[in-house]
């Protein structure tokens, strides 16, 4: 009598409720050099980002609404506003995410507003923009320019970067079967959404872009309004241009204030379990030296952004930093955790495996990818400093 042996398929493993910072694994799977190392690299894309938030939100609001009595004090203006913001975003560090969940939601649905108002109005804006300057000729800008690379690529890293988030973004979720389905949405939905606003005002409004594009609005009328010679202003200018203006211009200044302390979060736990090892899960019931590292995380960002104010060597900074945190870590702890599991008898297989990427093919070539790509764009921005 034959018996017929039914193979049953492996398990697929769960994320549950049990939180594990991204440095907290390379503890576990690469030893404390990795978790060094990737620490290291953290600390300073975070640190540039929160820096680079600073600055965003300080410049906007130094130009849209200027403290000085005449607006000649741009400066003071700009160190005013970062004091004011480290007022809000350092209290809101020290909370945690679950009980900011109602911002974050909110600020998801007007990010989405913005997108579809800077891609809707950017032609006229641009238009009302060079008859202001007297005419100015439109100057295109190559839809391709190699030389330009070192500056895109780590642009384009700091804008899509939020890998290092997943563990906190996870956490308040309450079906994780969701996660993947979850994140592989927000990646297509922001790389699109990027797309369609990077080319579309590259196209518009040429080298004339400011480096925070959002300021181009600064001056939007819509085709509304008449030019005042003597206050050397636009009046009568409609309700709603003048308020398209003022949400494109304070938007993504008010937008860093939720981002601000979702990274500052990050840097802060990931600090508590560099510094506390295997003890963090008693450590991080004490509610006070949470605090302290999170303050750690927020405070000398601000600082520097007070000194440091141009946002373009902010994110070169950070940009090339992060592509060892999103191309070079993940796929390497894939690959370590693999064999490990291989060798303790687990499955290797989780729920959120997929076809494509769960193959240790795929982690290899990622992985030589992020190095190789890493030490092109710094020797470049290295050779564009000197």
């Amino acid at each position: 009598k034959l018996i017929r042996i039914q193979k049953k398929d492996p398990p697929k493993y769960l994320v549950k409720e049990r939180k594990f910072e991204v440095n907290a694994l390379c503890r576990v799977f690469l030893g404390k050099p990795g978790l060094y190392v990737y620490t290291l690299f953290l600390f300073a894309y975070v640190y540039c980002a929160l820096w680079a938030y600073t600055s965003v939100f300080s410049s906007a609001m130094a130009r849209a609404f200027p403290m000085s009595s005449n607006g000649d004090d741009a400066s003071g203006d700009y160190t005013r506003y970062a004091v004011l913001f480290a007022g809000v975003v350092i209290p809101l560090s020290c909370m945690e995410l679950e009980e900011q969940i109602p911002v974050q939601v909110t600020l998801s649905f007007c990010r989405f507003i913005m997108v579809v108002l800077m891609v809707s109005t950017g032609y006229s804006c641009a238009e009302e923009a060079r008859q202001l300057k007297e005419n100015t000729a439109y100057q295109p800008v190559p839809l391709v320019r190699v030389e330009g690379l070192q500056q895109m690529l780590p642009i384009l890293v700091f804008a899509t970067m939020y890998h290092y988030s997943i563990p906190g973004l996870s956490a308040p979720v309450a079906d994780k079967t969701q996660l993947g389905l979850i994140f592989r949405a927000t990646g297509v939905f922001s790389g699109l959404a990027y797309a369609l606003v990077g080319i579309t005002l590259s196209n518009v409004f040429g080298d004339a872009i400011e480096q925070s594009s959002n300021l181009n609005w600064e001056r939007y009328t819509g085709g509304t309004g008449v030019w005042d010679d003597e206050t050397g202003t636009m009046v009568n200018v409609a309700w709603w241009a003048r308020a398209i203006s003022l949400y494109v211009v304070c938007f993504p200044a008010l937008d860093v204030m939720s981002a601000f302390p979702l990274n500052a979060i990050t840097l802060g736990d990931n600090i508590m379990v560099m510094v506390y090892g295997r003890k963090i899960g008693q450590v991080m019931k004490d509610r006070s030296k949470v605090r302290l590292f999170r303050l750690i995380a927020a405070i000398p960002p601000i600082i520097m952004a007070i000194f440091i104010r141009q946002l373009g060597e902010i994110t070169d900074i950070a940009g090339t930093t992060g592509f060892i945190i999103i191309f070079v870590f993940p796929p390497l702890l894939y690959l370590v955790g693999r064999q490990t599991a291989f060798t303790r008898h687990y499955s290797r297989w989780t729920h959120y495996s997929t076809v494509l990427a769960s193959r240790k093919v795929s982690a290899i070539l990622v992985g030589v990818f992020g190095g190789v790509i890493f030490l092109y764009v710094l020797t470049l921005v290295i050779m564009a400093d000197a």
